[in-house]
């Protein structure tokens, strides 16, 4: 599993932005930094209770390819409609 920073709730959405930047960055690190393709790799969609944050975060971390993903943060709150 990569680096994540599972927000705390309840959170702004600027909060959740700022939260889902740094968790994005360190997954680019991650994969970047790799050393063994024999192990698994997980991003970690995180984005709070913000279902759009969320979708936000699906698309990039899909982008980065992983081996598989993990929802982060799931069991912290209902997410929003």
């Amino acid at each position: 599993m990569c680096l994540d920073e599972c927000t705390p709730y309840p959170a702004t959405v600027s909060q959740t932005k700022e939260s889902l930047a740094l968790t994005i960055k360190w997954a680019q690190i991650s994969k970047e930094a790799r050393t063994s393709a024999e192990q698994t790799l997980y991003g970690i969609v995180q984005g709070g209770t913000f279902l759009s944050l969320r979708r936000q975060a699906v698309d990039q971390m899909v982008l980065l390819d992983f081996d598989g993903y993990a929802l982060g943060g799931v069991s912290v709150g209902s997410l929003e409609k």
